[in-house]
């Protein structure tokens, strides 16, 4: 591919806008789901995830997405004593 089709390429890939938001819910003591998904509306109560009793633990600020785009998705959490 040539530089003029890229550029051709990346300028007519119209961007949106986007929130990223994580959905948790334990299975057990020790055992649990994340589920993360791209909304480009507010929505919530229409995810699956509201009604299978999952959790919102996170949501991203309003980010430009763009037809190809990768994103990384890093997950933090305190360490608690297990017995």
């Amino acid at each position: 591919m040539t530089f003029a089709n890229l550029l051709y390429r990346e300028l007519m890939s119209v961007p949106y806008m986007a929130k990223f938001v994580i959905f948790a819910k334990m299975n057990e003591a020790r055992e649990g789901r994340l589920r993360c998904y791209c909304m480009t509306d507010d929505k919530m109560d229409k995810t699956l995830e509201l009604h299978e009793n999952f959790t919102e633990v996170a949501r991203s600020r309003d980010i430009e997405v763009s037809i190809e785009a990768k994103f990384t998705v890093q997950v933090f959490r305190k360490a608690n004593n297990v017995n």
